[in-house]
């Protein structure tokens, strides 16, 4: 039996098929993603082509990770101490569930391998990650971990080289391709 290989749309064309943003606006936010340096993601939200969620329901597709909305969801004070407040807001994610020594966290990007093997290391536990919006996450920070203010401490968004991948909403230094 001969291996298939697996073709992954892009962020841009998922968006498309999905009736989000049209061709028009896709390429728009292209050309400004040249000339702003920021992710396609990041882009089309600051344009208003489409919002946070819609980026981030198309990765979880792209991905085959689940989305998970945070504004209903309820927390576990006990989950919240598996992960330290710097560690939260340097990856931007959140704990949201536990069975054994198995730990789901919410992430903007889901992909990135460093924030994961942090992580694991620091809860003492094997990581599922799914997808969530940046601000979502930023607001259950605020939230559930007291002190945590956005403020001008908390990483921006940026456009990162390198690794396999798609990272749509990517903090700096964690290393990932363009879309």
């Amino acid at each position: 039996m001969a291996l298939q290989k697996v073709v992954r749309k892009l962020v841009g064309e998922l968006l498309i098929d999905f009736g989000i943003i049209t061709k028009g606006q896709l390429l728009q936010a292209l050309q400004k993603q040249k000339e702003d340096g920021k992710l396609l993601g990041e882009t089309l939200v600051d344009m208003g082509f489409a919002r946070e969620e819609d980026i981030a329901s198309v990765v979880a597709v792209q991905y085959g990770i689940p989305y998970l909305p945070l504004s209903q969801h309820e927390f576990d004070k006990e989950l919240i101490k598996l992960v330290p407040r710097e560690l939260a807001l340097k990856h931007r994610c959140i704990p949201v569930d536990r069975m054994g020594t198995l730990l789901t966290v919410a992430m903007e990007n889901p992909l990135d391998e460093r924030a994961i093997d942090d992580l694991e290391h620091v809860s003492k536990h094997k990581v599922l990650c799914c997808v969530s919006t940046p601000s979502e996450i930023l607001s259950a920070i605020e939230q559930h971990y007291s002190g945590a203010k956005r403020d001008a401490t908390v990483p921006k968004p940026v456009r990162a080289e390198g690794v396999s991948g798609v990272r749509v909403f990517q903090l700096e230094g964690n290393g990932s391709s363009k879309e």
